[in-house]
């Protein structure tokens, strides 16, 4: 069963009963303990704005990290067991040298084993023309404990798009 939309737009997945074929009765399926996986990244182009277009770089960083759900690789499960996807992207311009980067928070609540190979989004980067293949910063992190600080640091106020 996949993933339905709420009113609000979070992925919403539900469980099923079965019958046993001994007792006839239904037992309840049990729910994989619910985990948290939280990825932040930061691609910087090592451009100024004077080489790289501002807004063809933030449209094209936005719609790689909009379509995040379609590089997540299951170990176990499926989209099923995924209950929310949030993503959050800030392009802008640094303050120190006027490089064109971005930040993404991809936060995914699943109860399955999931992946997200960054192999995957390099690649999508590359083919959306967001990046020059020949040479541009890539760092990722996956974060287990102060999103908050994270959201923080891409909240900054500099030079936004």
């Amino acid at each position: 069963m996949a993933p339905k939309k709420t009113k609000k737009g979070k992925l919403t997945t539900k469980h099923h009963s079965f019958a046993t074929e001994s007792s006839g009765k239904v037992a309840k399926t049990k729910k994989p303990k619910l985990k948290y996986s939280n990825y932040y990244f930061t691609v910087n182009t090592n451009h100024t704005v004077k080489t790289v277009s501002r807004k063809t770089f933030a449209k094209g960083f936005r719609k790689v990290f909009d379509h995040i759900d379609e590089m997540i690789d299951f170990k176990s499960g499926n989209m099923d067991d995924v209950e929310s996807i949030k993503v959050s992207t800030h392009p802008e311009i640094g303050k120190a040298k006027g490089l064109v980067h971005g930040h993404a928070l991809v936060k995914i609540r699943h109860r399955a084993k999931v992946a997200l190979p960054y192999s995957k989004i390099r690649e999508a980067l590359e083919e959306a023309g967001v990046v020059n293949p020949a040479g541009y910063h890539f760092y990722s992190k996956l974060v287990r404990d102060n999103v908050g600080n994270v959201t923080d640091y891409m909240n900054k106020t500099h030079k936004d798009y």
